[in-house]
């Protein structure tokens, strides 16, 4: 409210979860820039007025991140309210980046929030010893709306489903196709959680007994996160949970961390995939949609892990704004598309038609495997691209 008094202030966040007046207003600009490590909804309305930017690193690099590019002068976080010695919880998201960003800041600001969830972990806790200013505001945590699970992802989610052994740990992205994973994994047992983010597809497994962490070989009987988003029965499940860690996303996400659990297994989600096995999964062309998040760190981890296992799935096409079909196995990424995880990475790509293991095969074979997952209606012209531009004879 007060912008006209600033200038060239610079506001990093890590997930808009409000549709604040900087972000909209192009009056700002000039006075409050906004950045972003990870774009959700509102960040891709807003990224094109001009008054944005986007940071993109793999998360397992944050605590070198914060302190070099970052250096934030001031540090503002949601705290819960102090227990009886004076810690505050970083509530659901806040465990993510708080810990290395308390460490760097010249000034620290809270807000007290009674409805935070108070959660356990590791350096995810701030004392009052420790900040320079508090404020005491109460309203509702953000909630993340549910994303519809069609035919496609419900195929794509059991197909994985039978890939994932009882007693493995994982590791879920966001979207339609990690829920469909989940909500397969109804029948599984014994089945732990290592992942960046904590979801409500897996609230509902742990509270069927599905999810009880009685296998993992790192913090057994632990669900270890770096945040969680998603509704409110959510945050009152991580809530005063000794089931439930958050911890800093710069030591969940480390490949060798990861790889201490047996049997992990990763799955993700991609935009497209070119025919040798390059995933996009931020952004087309120059048009951003998300960040590059820990996939690599997890792909990495899991390929490391005793009996573990990566998959980027992906309905094998998407529709455009001519409401045509157009292929997500693609010859070829248009220019200007981000690689997130490259094809020396890939172990396993997934579509509603298959699943392609294509790590360690020469680059004629990947072709041929991707294309017998790519929809129908695309396959022959796929093949016809492959042979015309010398990728198969």
């Amino acid at each position: 409210n007060r912008y006209d008094e600033l200038t060239g202030v610079y506001l990093i966040s890590g997930l808009y979860l409000y549709p604040f007046k900087h972000l909209t207003d192009p009056k700002y600009k000039g006075h409050i820039r906004s950045a972003s490590i990870e774009l959700g909804p509102v960040e891709r309305k807003i990224y094109p007025l001009g008054n944005s930017d986007q940071f993109t690193f793999q998360y397992e690099y944050n605590n070198w991140f914060v302190p070099n590019r970052m250096k934030p002068d001031v540090f503002i976080s949601e705290v819960s309210e102090p227990d009886e010695h004076g810690w505050m919880s970083y509530g659901p998201l806040g465990a993510m980046c708080g810990y290395d960003m308390n460490e760097c800041a010249n000034r620290v600001i809270v807000q007290v929030n009674k409805k935070t969830p108070h959660i356990f972990g590791m350096n995810n806790m701030i004392h009052v010893s420790q900040v320079n200013a508090i404020v005491v505001q109460t309203h509702d945590i953000p909630e993340m709306p549910d994303v519809p699970v069609g035919e496609e992802e419900r195929k794509i989610g059991q197909l994985l489903a039978e890939r994932i052994p009882n007693g493995a740990t994982i590791q879920l992205g966001w979207g339609a196709i990690p829920n469909a994973v989940a909500y397969g994994l109804k029948n599984h047992s014994n089945l732990g959680i290592h992942s960046e983010s904590l979801t409500d597809s897996m609230v509902e497994l742990a509270e069927a007994g599905v999810i009880n962490g009685s296998k993992k070989t790192l913090f057994p009987y632990k669900m270890v996160c770096g945040f969680g988003v998603g509704k409110k029965k959510l945050y009152d499940f991580m809530n005063n949970n000794q089931a439930v860690w958050t911890m800093p996303i710069s030591y969940l996400n480390k490949p060798e961390i990861i790889a201490q659990n047996n049997n992990m297994i990763s799955i993700n989600s991609a935009l497209e995939v070119d025919l040798t096995g390059q995933v996009a999964s931020e952004g087309l062309g120059f048009q951003q949609y998300s960040g590059c998040g820990g996939q690599v760190d997890y792909i990495k981890g899991a390929g490391m892990s005793k009996g573990g296992a990566s998959y980027i799935a992906m309905k094998s096409y998407a529709v455009n704004k001519n409401g045509e079909k157009i292929s997500k196995v693609s010859l070829a990424f248009q220019p200007g598309t981000p690689i997130t995880t490259s094809r020396t990475e890939v172990s396993n790509i997934v579509t509603e038609y298959g699943i392609a293991n294509i790590q360690g095969h020469p680059l004629s074979t990947r072709v041929k495997m991707l294309i017998k997952i790519a929809h129908p209606e695309f396959r022959e012209k796929l093949l016809f691209d492959a042979k015309k531009v010398g990728l198969i004879y």
